[in-house]
């Protein structure tokens, strides 16, 4: 819901660094924690369980906050706004004015056929999966961007798989090696400021694809750290070789993980919650599934072939952001629903120009 709810309350034009801050702390939160957590597992008197126990204290400290996030979807604020201007009309008792009447004045347009709960569910349930199935730009940016989660969670698995079986790492030293993806994860977030002067530059001539610059190159750095993560994985090799494999791959996908969002995010405008909800299923389905075959993988495979495998995988995706840069603008003037979005923001550029209310969801997410 992250990303649909910063492309509701910034306009397009604004997001990239909002964007950025949030895909930062995604990454920096899942290579931190196994840092600290691995020193609360190697203590004795706290073990694994404090882990979960110390999860849960914060997740307690957090929760109200959470509830205290404010309403950011269009519509909903506009229904809100009409029922309080009715409720407020109503009490000043002017006889002169009809209920029927001062339900026609103060009226968003969500609440004309407003579907009920079943179609909402409905709608918002079957809209990402029919998008991720019917979109080629969606399908195959989720594809990708779901091999480079699915690989990150592979990296965090198979680091103590290697740094205490070839390294012969104790619990504490193999958490500083996370180190590796929180530097990763920083190079990424300071490479997007560069990513940003040249979205700026080219968005009035290259629209929405102005936001692949950092994600064609990420794609090729995913590859190469995977490579670099490898075959440098020897006893005999020192073991920083392999860090600079994994700081390498996680700049890569930080940068396919931020290019995916803002690109699906500026392609499908007021269903970005959509487009990104599909997105998020598949790659988080795939992630997950990916992690039950990792200890297997490496034991099979030995983690030079294993590495090499997703190096593989990631070498071959690495063409979707070019293909999508360059030929980008003719595959939406294919999509069905790309045109019908296009009719959509034409009426409600129409609308906005005539001073109506306007809802760009219509209620239906």
């Amino acid at each position: 819901m992250v990303g649909g709810t910063l492309a509701d309350i910034w306009p397009t034009s604004e997001r990239g660094l909002l964007m950025s801050l949030f895909t930062f702390a995604c990454f920096f939160g899942n290579s931190i924690a196994p840092i600290a957590m691995s020193w609360v597992e190697a203590r004795p008197d706290l073990g694994w369980r404090w882990i979960q126990w110390i999860q849960v204290i914060l997740f307690g400290v957090c929760l109200p906050f959470i509830m205290l996030i404010p309403e950011t979807r269009e519509g909903v604020i506009l229904r809100r706004k009409a029922a309080q201007k009715r409720k407020e009309s109503r009490k000043l008792g002017n006889q002169s004015t009809t209920d029927v009447a001062v339900d026609c004045v103060y009226l968003a347009r969500s609440e004309i056929n407003k579907p009920g709960l079943v179609e909402l569910i409905k709608v918002s349930s079957l809209r990402p999966l029919w998008l991720l199935c019917t979109e080629p730009i969606v399908l195959f940016f989720s594809i990708w961007v779901a091999v480079a989660w699915g690989v990150y969670y592979v990296l965090t698995a198979s680091i103590p798989l290697i740094f205490q079986g070839l390294y012969k790492f104790d619990t504490g030293r193999v958490g500083l090696v996370y180190l590796a993806l929180t530097i990763g994860t920083i190079l990424g977030f300071v490479g997007n400021f560069y990513q940003e002067r040249l979205y700026r530059k080219n968005v009035a001539t290259r629209g929405p694809e102005a936001r692949l610059y950092a994600a064609m190159f990420g794609g090729i750095c995913f590859a190469v750290g995977c490579f670099i993560y490898a075959w440098t994985s020897f006893p005999h090799v020192t073991y920083i070789a392999p860090c600079i494999g994994i700081a390498v791959a996680v700049f890569g996908i930080f940068s396919i993980y931020l290019g995916v969002f803002n690109f699906l995010a500026d392609s499908y405008t007021v269903y970005a919650s959509s487009a990104l909800a599909g997105q998020s299923f598949l790659r988080n389905m795939v992630a997950g599934g990916f992690t039950f075959f990792t200890r297997q993988l490496y034991t099979n495979l030995t983690p030079r072939w294993g590495s090499t495998l997703f190096g593989g995988l990631a070498a071959i995706l690495a063409v979707v952001p070019f293909l999508a840069f360059f030929y980008g603008p003719q595959i939406r003037k294919g999509s069905k629903f790309a045109k019908t979005l296009a009719a959509e923001e034409e009426r409600l550029r129409d609308e906005r120009g005539t001073g109506r209310s306007v809802d760009p969801e219509k209620g239906s997410e």
